[in-house]
């Protein structure tokens, strides 16, 4: 279940805060509201859920590792990845606190996907049973927060129309769903509906 379990990748963290983005309100206010959904949370100990926003061709913030148990983050919970190399599995970024261990993954969907500015990985059981083989699908082979993972991902987001295709099912990561957007408010309502669909399935 662990989406947020230790960092595979290589990681140089630059422990400064981070500048106050006005976009950091706005991610902060939908993210309560995964949170609320239970879309994002905890199980135990274990955090699970994690949320990016582009900020140029190849920073984008993202939430930090282990902040499923928070409902409201503040800025000290956002890390900023100023750069990444997914073939050689690095990651360098800048905050108070170590990224989600999934940054690999959002790295490869902004990469792949010039036109996508939000990116969420979220966990629901209903629609990872659902979906997975019927919705692109990674290898059940490939473990969450590695290159291969990373690798999968590309190879998806390149053959997808990002306008018809918004989800991709993390095969080898139960639960594990990833979606996108061009922005919040596309991705909220993508979701309102993917929850009412997950509503109408297990009412049968």
């Amino acid at each position: 279940m662990s989406d947020e379990g230790y960092i595979k990748f290589k990681l140089e963290l630059i422990e400064e805060e981070i500048e106050h983005f006005p976009l950091i309100y706005e991610l902060t206010k939908f993210r309560s509201t995964l949170w609320d959904l239970g879309l994002i949370g905890t199980i135990g100990n274990v955090s699970y859920g994690n949320l990016s926003h582009r900020l140029d061709d190849k920073k984008f913030i993202i939430t930090g590792t282990n902040t499923g148990a928070k409902r409201l983050l503040d800025y000290s919970d956002f890390v900023v990845v100023i750069d990444y190399d997914i073939e050689n599995n690095f990651v360098l970024c800048k905050g108070r606190t170590k990224p989600s261990s999934e940054t690999l993954t959002h790295s490869a969907v902004y990469k792949a996907l010039p036109k996508i500015n939000v990116v969420l990985h979220f966990h629901n059981k209903v629609l990872w049973e659902t979906f997975r083989l019927v919705k692109p699908t990674t290898s059940s082979a490939v473990d969450y927060g590695s290159v291969g993972l990373a690798r999968e991902i590309t190879k998806i987001c390149n053959k997808i129309n990002h306008k018809e295709e918004q989800l991709i099912v993390l095969g080898g990561h139960k639960d594990g769903i990833l979606t996108f957007s061009e922005n919040i408010n596309e991705l909220e309502m993508y979701l309102i509906n993917l929850l009412a669909e997950q509503k109408q399935i297990s009412s049968l």
